[in-house]
């Protein structure tokens, strides 16, 4: 059995959680940028993750509106840390045979590059595996 690790964590603006501040630590949104693989192998691929403070929801959402919160996690004040440690404990919590059954269940709190990927049908004359169209 395998599982999918985290090995890499930014904004999407390329700078390391880390050292990331924002102006108000209980007030904020931000984009994240992860490569996440699997456990037998030093491959990976990109997921992206918003994160976002309930205050920061509460400031943005319109009266009578609905927002639509797909791959946000919230947290109630910024720390590098724990979100960190976060991602990284869901992705050893996503377990399987094959990397497609892992990357799936890790996708299902950030969006996977691969996410809704459906292979091309040939075009006519173009050979698909041992059948021609």
């Amino acid at each position: 059995m395998i599982h999918a690790v985290l090995r890499y964590l930014s904004t999407t603006d390329g700078v390391d959680l880390g050292e990331y501040l924002p102006v108000d630590s209980t007030c904020f949104r931000i984009y994240l940028f992860a490569e996440i693989g699997p456990s037998d192998s030093e491959a990976s691929e990109h997921f992206y993750f918003t994160v976002a403070t309930p205050r920061w929801l509460q400031k943005n959402i319109e009266a009578n509106t609905i927002f639509v919160g797909r791959h946000v996690l919230f947290i109630e004040r910024f720390n590098a840390q724990i979100i960190r440690e976060g991602i990284r404990a869901y992705c050893r919590s996503c377990s399987g045979e094959v990397w497609h059954e892992i990357a799936e269940k890790v996708a299902r709190i950030g969006s996977w590059e691969f996410e809704d990927y459906k292979k091309e049908k040939p075009m006519r004359g173009e050979s698909w595996g041992p059948f021609a169209l």
